[in-house]
């Protein structure tokens, strides 16, 4: 189940940051994904389960490979999983952007 609330509604909890970094490392390494930066993240607003938040964004891997994800909850498994993962191509405007060159520099791609 799915708890649909605003963000700025609820109390962020101590380890709420942690969890969502935890769960999304562990989705990116199911993905395949070796050294990867993400931009462009945000919040989404739903809050699962566990108290963590739902994100949507970006993820680039050290090949250039960049991917558009969304998380949710998978009631089977009780824990974070994508909703949405799929591969895009950059725009070209995406270059000029810090959050993006940040990302790429992160995995050793040139900004």
């Amino acid at each position: 189940m799915v708890t649909e609330r605003r963000a700025d509604d609820v109390a962020r909890l101590p380890d709420e940051e942690e969890r969502q970094a935890a769960a999304l490392e562990r989705l990116f390494t199911e993905k395949g994904l070796g050294r990867h930066g993400t931009f462009w993240e945000v919040g989404e607003g739903t809050f699962l389960p566990d108290g963590t938040e739902d994100l949507s964004g970006f993820v680039v891997d050290e090949r250039g490979r960049i991917f558009f994800f969304w998380t949710g909850w998978d009631a089977e498994r009780g824990e974070v999983a994508f909703e949405t993962w799929r591969p895009v191509e950059p725009e070209p405007d995406w270059e000029r952007d810090p959050e993006h060159r940040r990302a790429r520099a992160a995995v050793g791609l040139p900004e």
